[in-house]
């Protein structure tokens, strides 16, 4: 069977017959058995004036019926044979009068999915709450259809459009991939999810977000859908402009259990993924081709939640004979990847996954290099490039804990050319509270976990790490408990309070690009850890 709808609101016209709505909700029961959350109100166009300028939404059935208006299926008259309506609001500001709960109803996103369209206007929250709401999407099998990008409350936003002091509290967004019985699945990606919204053109400000986002794919990675699960985050998939003021307590579940390409070492399933936001600014044109180089400053944010991420199946044994698996790139805690500034941000979340890298509690690539998809250029360090900014990760704090493959940092976990972190402290918070976390990194060779940065062509300065790194013994399936600090030294190279590898950026022929990096004004008062064998550690 096939499931692929985000949910059942149709047009939004009423169904006078009352047999004809039972047979209706019948048949939905059968066709749709994992959709059993209350189904949402019919919508409500009271409020809706095409030629004002400003509206109010005071009901979740105001809400549906604002969905409907985005979407272009809006029945606003109940005249089924009249078009139905389309509103992207551009130029206009929706205010949200009070707080709404929708007791668990399977909602639609507003813009995105399989109507194309954007939210392009003002949305002002007021500090009011959208609460307990379900989008949940699934397909199952070969032939099953549907979309799975731009899942969120807001599917989708354009470049005019921005979202203010909206709090998203106790909500679930689910997308899954899944086989069918017969072992068939379909081949797609899933793209631009969060719990406020899945990609948004313009700046978040003064946002929260609570609850639940769980992905699953369970297609192998193809040459031409190298990344299965791409762009999630707690609060938003993808933001093209700034963040401020923001927080999330999410709970993040993202897994891709199919198999790597086999001619791919250590090939990357999942990318982007981060406790407020997946990518922050414009990605690289090798991954978004539409990818304009806007580089979005984050200010002010926090991240308390979890994330955990698997990536089990293997890609047989590198040359020196370990077992290979495939892995996730680009996990922080306020951003999976970012090329603009970042300051007085902090986390305390948990990140766990035996197969990731690039993490950091801050960010986890941050104008970093990607290397690992088949078929996917390189991702490009643009730092040297001319007219390139320096960007800067200032006054950051990090008290939560991370397991994972390697290249993992307290602040950040890889940092590209012409970057510069100053001003951040591992283990310790905004107050100067000392917490003991842990840095654990678990790859066989260059696990390289530091304290502040795992690796960096850019320059550190004035940080400082309280927290414990270590170079752990991996194993498919290793016990590590975050929670007591358990767990077993290994080996391999680089480890460091302050950073675990500093190099210079270099070009395709290994020729030094710019200024050679520095360290200065820095201190580790951590402990640094690991088996009898690691090489080049350092305090």
């Amino acid at each position: 069977m096939s499931r692929g709808r985000h949910s059942a609101t149709g047009r939004g016209r009423t169904i006078r017959s009352g047999v004809f709505a039972l047979v209706v909700a019948v048949a939905a029961a059968i066709a749709f058995p994992l959709f059993s959350q209350a189904a949402a109100p019919r919508p409500n166009y009271d409020w809706y004036d095409a030629g004002a300028s400003s509206y109010t939404i005071s009901s979740p059935a105001q809400w549906v019926g604002f969905a409907n208006l985005v979407n272009g299926i809006a029945d606003t008259d109940g005249d089924a044979s009249t078009p139905a309506i389309q509103d992207s609001f551009a130029g206009k500001t929706v205010n949200l009068g009070g707080n709404l709960n929708f007791a668990g109803a399977q909602i639609e996103p507003v813009g995105g999915g399989e109507y194309g369209n954007s939210f392009d206007g003002a949305f002002d929250g007021q500090g009011n709450s959208i609460r307990n709401f379900s989008i949940s999407v699934e397909l199952e099998g070969a032939d099953a259809s549907g979309t799975t990008e731009y899942i969120g409350l807001f599917g989708r936003t354009g470049g005019t459009s921005s979202i203010t002091d909206l709090r998203v509290e106790d909500a679930s967004v689910s997308v899954s991939i899944v086989k069918d019985d017969a072992g068939t699945v379909r081949e797609q990606a899933i793209d631009y999810v969060g719990l406020l919204a899945g990609y948004s053109g313009g700046p978040i400000t003064g946002c929260s977000t609570s609850g639940s986002v769980t992905v699953l794919n369970e297609m192998d990675q193809t040459t031409q859908i190298t990344l299965p699960i791409m762009w999630v985050g707690g609060m938003v998939g993808h933001v093209m402009g700034d963040l401020d003021g923001c927080t999330s307590s999410a709970s993040l579940d993202i897994r891709a259990i199919g198999a790597p390409v086999a001619e791919a070492d250590q090939s990357t399933l999942i990318y982007d993924v981060g406790g407020i936001a997946g990518c922050v600014g414009s990605d690289d044109s090798s991954l978004d081709p539409d990818s304009s180089r806007i580089p979005a400053d984050i200010t002010d944010c926090s991240f308390s939640g979890h994330i955990a991420i698997d990536t089990p199946s293997s890609a047989g044994v590198d040359r020196f004979g370990n077992p290979v698996y495939a892995c996730s790139y680009a996990i922080g805690g306020i951003a999976g990847y970012a090329r603009g500034d970042i300051s007085d941000c902090s986390n305390s979340g948990i990140f766990e996954g035996p197969h990731m890298e690039g993490i950091g509690g801050i960010v986890g690539s941050y104008r970093g290099l990607f290397f690992d998809a088949p078929g996917v250029s390189r991702r490009g360090d643009d730092g040297m490039k001319e007219g390139a900014a320096l960007i800067t990760v200032s006054n950051c704090f990090n008290t939560g804990s991370m397991y994972t493959y390697d290249a993992c940092g307290g602040i950040v976990g890889s940092a590209g050319s012409n970057t510069l972190i100053t001003g951040c402290l591992n283990g310790a918070d905004r107050e100067g509270n000392l917490v003991h976390n842990y840095v654990l990194a678990g790859g066989f060779t260059k696990p390289c976990p530091g304290g502040i940065v795992s690796m960096t062509y850019g320059d550190i300065s004035y940080c400082a790490n309280f927290g414990e790194v270590a170079s752990i013994t991996y194993s498919n399936g290793a016990t590590v408990d975050l929670s007591t600090g358990s767990y077993t030294t290994g080996g391999g190279y680089y480890a460091g309070g302050i950073a675990g590898f500093v190099d210079c950026y270099e070009d395709t022929q290994g020729n030094v690009i710019g200024d050679v990096n520095e360290v200065w004004g820095c201190f580790n008062a951590g402990p640094v850890r690991a088996g009898s064998n690691m090489r080049q550690r350092a305090l």
